[in-house]
């Protein structure tokens, strides 16, 4: 994909100086891309080693890598889709990387609903209800059921049973919460429902991700997600992790030795969503800014507001209406509908894009007849456009950035590595995988990029069950 131009057929010179000025804000550089892979893998490094820094860097406290040939049968709970959905899944591993799986979605009301970990435990009541889960002596002695928590949210380990919740984030919230083990909450809550079920290891939904994908690929080294928000969680060796480590009686060192044969290793959950939280590394403009302070987490996660399905939405609408501000778009004419937060979906800008009419009628269509609009011009919709690309693009490149940068630091650049990918950004907007490669065979070298694998993988609703396994795996909690 090109890069944004201001050869714009039909616009006036004060359209192309207006939108000019938008690109140079905007535009993430060579200069820049080198810049942020430096900065970025320093900060890595830095939250590895558990120095003050934008990255906690949280150990799972999980350690080893599924080989592809356990087997059982597995619940799985899982909070994401920036808190809004909640899975209950049921797995069964048959080993030779096979499973079959069930899963049951249920809807959280809305950010700030009170007994999040209550309205939990109700759903597990009625998926094992319904789908007549049975416990399996061989898995967990005491006829429980066992059950991973994964929770798309930060969190700090004590232990692999005990995930304390450090805040929120993509502008979710439950009252009470913070500060709090919410696994414990959430076993405690499934206690007073006299549920046979108990929660053996709890994990970040990014975690789940990778050891899910990497019981399926065995070469995943590294899984991201790229959708409501950003994270990414990796394999890092157990010996660099000495000084993170808790020293209590469920800590790595001191559980039942990991069944894998990889055991040297263990899941890190980068928190990379918070990479730069001021500002001056990330190419950051005014129409950033004004959504960086009327979010809920202002001055935070800042490297996820600029990839994030939540938050792009809104950077494009605040360009949009800063260029009819400056008159150059619409004459000057917003509409009461575009004119609030929020009503310019993160999804406008992947149609848009995508918009194979030489005049642009799905640019039309949004803009006429769901944001009251009326009427565009031709010009009009190829500013939207090349807006919605320029949008677009950066994500991408700051994805590539932030994966070079992650490849660097784990120490897996040049080796032959999986990385597992999912998010509706990466899996929507147009070229965004291709921007994404381009930007790391720019950091890497085209030689180590070419080592890089990338697999589209989609594991989050049943994470929660491989969090259970591998919790297992150390022994019982």
């Amino acid at each position: 994909m090109e890069d944004c131009s201001t050869n714009i057929t039909g616009a006036t010179p004060e359209q192309i100086a207006a939108f000019k000025e938008v690109i140079d804000r905007f535009e993430l550089t060579n200069d820049k891309i080198s810049l942020a892979t430096r900065e970025f893998t320093d900060a890595l490094n830095n939250g590895l080693k558990g120095e003050k820094d934008s990255l906690p860097m949280f150990p799972s406290l999980i350690t080893g890598r599924p080989t592809g040939e356990e087997k059982g049968t597995y619940l799985g709970l899982t909070i994401d889709t920036g808190g809004l959905e909640l899975h209950v899944s049921l797995v069964t591993l048959l080993g030779n990387r096979k499973l079959q799986r069930n899963v049951q979605k249920f809807t959280v009301a809305a950010p700030g609903q009170s007994n999040l970990m209550d309205f939990a435990a109700d759903c597990v009541q009625q998926f094992v209800s319904t789908h007549d889960v049975r416990p399996d002596e061989t898995l967990l002695s005491g006829g429980y059921i066992p059950l991973g928590f994964t929770f798309a949210f930060p969190m700090k380990h004590t232990s692999k049973v005990e995930g304390i919740l450090m805040g929120w984030n993509k502008d979710f919230y439950a009252p009470g919460l913070v500060g709090r083990s919410v696994s414990r909450l959430l076993a405690d809550a499934i206690t007073r429902r006299n549920l046979k079920v108990k929660v053996v290891g709890v994990a970040n939904n990014v975690v789940a991700e990778l050891l899910a994908a990497s019981y399926i690929s065995p070469n995943t080294h590294i899984a991201a997600i790229f959708g409501t928000g950003t994270n990414a969680a990796y394999y890092e060796s157990t010996k660099r992790l000495a000084s993170r480590l808790p020293n209590n009686n469920d800590s790595p060192s001191s559980t039942t030795p990991a069944t894998t044969a990889t055991d040297d290793v263990m899941a890190i959950n980068t928190e990379w969503g918070n990479f730069d939280p001021q500002g001056v590394i990330l190419p950051v403009s005014l129409h950033d800014n004004k959504l960086d302070r009327k979010s809920t987490n202002p001055g935070r996660q800042r490297f996820e507001k600029m990839v994030g399905d939540r938050y792009l939405g809104e950077i494009a609408r605040n360009m949009i209406t800063y260029l009819i501000d400056c008159r150059v778009l619409f004459n000057g004419y917003s509409s009461e509908i575009l004119n609030h937060m929020n009503s310019f979906a993160t999804g406008y800008i992947h149609v848009i894009v995508a918009d194979p009419t030489p005049e642009l009628k799905e640019c039309q269509a949004i803009f006429e007849e769901t944001l009251n609009i009326s009427p565009t011009t031709i010009v009009d919709r190829r500013i939207i456009r090349e807006v919605c690309h320029l949008i677009g693009k950066r994500a991408a490149r700051l994805a590539g950035v932030a994966l070079s940068a992650l490849l660097t630091e784990s120490q897996y650049r040049g080796t032959d590595t999986t990385i597992a990918l999912t998010g509706s950004v990466f899996t929507t907007y147009p070229q965004f995988s291709d921007i994404m490669k381009e930007t790391m065979a720019k950091v890497l070298g085209a030689e180590n990029a070419a080592k890089v694998s990338i697999e589209m993988q989609n594991h989050s609703l049943i994470g929660g069950s491989f969090v259970a396994m591998m919790a297992l795996t150390q022994g019982e909690p």
